[in-house]
């Protein structure tokens, strides 16, 4: 665990050899007596960069002295979302902004064998509405979700017109949803089939090919804040969890229509229901809320154990070398 220097609402990717963190400035507002007083000056806002190294015995160490170097994110507010991806040659860095915008950075290398991110270029997918998730698929392509209720599908394209050679062309849009789509989720073996999850209370399966709606799976009474496919290697299928803003975790059957079991989750803070994030490993799910992250077992529902080492929202969670990775409002990892 380590801080992330002057910063808010912590997400996080990984490239080939990096760890990157995406900030949000920790006063998002300017109050009147600040006006008053001239404290204009703008909080740097940073993604940080750490280099993934082991040790011999295999573990993965960081502390906030390990930032190899920044990107300055000041100018768009911020990063809401990130992913890497690979186009070519080139690793990229695709970065969702607070100002609705889409920025594109290299994560190549220089001779002397240091990263140097390369700004490219930005876009505005949906013109200036809100941004929310952002993910990469296997085959070159790219999705933004969004307060429009739609999910946009992108590629990359060469362009000797430009200065850095490439540009990203709308493929298609995915709709359906009547509310903001907050979360995608790629299937973990045919990565052009995804769920979204959105605020009017439903998710979607669509295959990115077809462009349509195959189905309707995981159905809740409240906003559902998250979904995840969680492998059985029993029958080889992958089944669905689904959760909400009530603490509700529910596990349903590969058809998405049939329902296993549900549970409902308690945070350390009263009144902070919401769960935030999911990640499957094994046979549990991890389960992020507010100062809590639950480990439930995909068979039963039950609680195999849990922690409370956040004093506020957990925003993302992961699974790798046989660690936990969270992230959250209280400005660690």
């Amino acid at each position: 665990v380590f801080d992330v220097p002057g910063s808010n609402c912590c997400v996080f990717t990984c490239s080939s050899n990096y760890l990157l963190v995406g900030t949000m400035p920790t006063n998002r507002f300017v109050s009147d007596s600040d006006d008053e007083h001239g404290n204009t000056e703008k909080e740097k806002i940073l993604i940080h960069v750490f280099k993934i190294d082991f040790t011999a015995k295999g573990k993965q160490l960081f502390s906030s002295k390990d930032t190899v170097c920044t990107i300055d994110q000041t100018e768009v507010g911020g990063t809401v979302a990130m992913c890497c991806t690979r186009h070519e040659k080139d690793e990229i860095l695709i970065c969702a902004t607070e100002e609705s915008t889409i920025v594109f950075y290299t994560l190549n290398s220089t001779n002397s064998n240091k990263l140097k991110p390369v700004y490219l270029f930005k876009i505005n997918p949906h013109d200036s509405e809100g941004l929310y998730a952002l993910t990469a698929t296997t085959n070159g392509e790219f999705l933004v979700s969004s307060e429009d209720q739609t999910v946009s599908v992108w590629q990359f394209v060469n362009d000797q017109d430009t200065t850095s050679k490439l540009a990203v062309k709308r493929k298609t849009t995915l709709r359906g949803h009547s509310s903001p789509v907050k979360k995608i989720t790629q299937h973990p073996m045919n990565k052009l089939n995804i769920m979204t999850t959105s605020d009017d209370g439903t998710s979607r399966m669509f295959n990115v090919a077809l462009a349509t709606a195959e189905s309707d799976p995981p159905g809740h009474l409240q906003s559902i804040s998250a979904t995840e496919f969680c492998f059985n290697k029993q029958d080889a299928q992958y089944y669905i969890a689904s959760s909400d803003s009530d603490g509700f975790l529910k596990f349903w059957k590969p058809d998405g229509v049939t329902l296993i079991w549900k549970v409902q989750l308690k945070a350390q803070s009263v009144g902070m229901a919401a769960i935030t994030s999911l990640k499957s490993f094994r046979k549990n799910i991890i389960v992020g809320m507010h100062s809590t992250i639950h480990i439930v077992n995909v068979e039963d529902g039950s609680i195999r154990c849990t922690c409370y080492d956040f004093n506020d929202w957990i925003n993302a969670v992961g699974f790798n070398n046989n660690k936990i990775v969270a992230a959250g409002d209280n400005n660690t990892l």
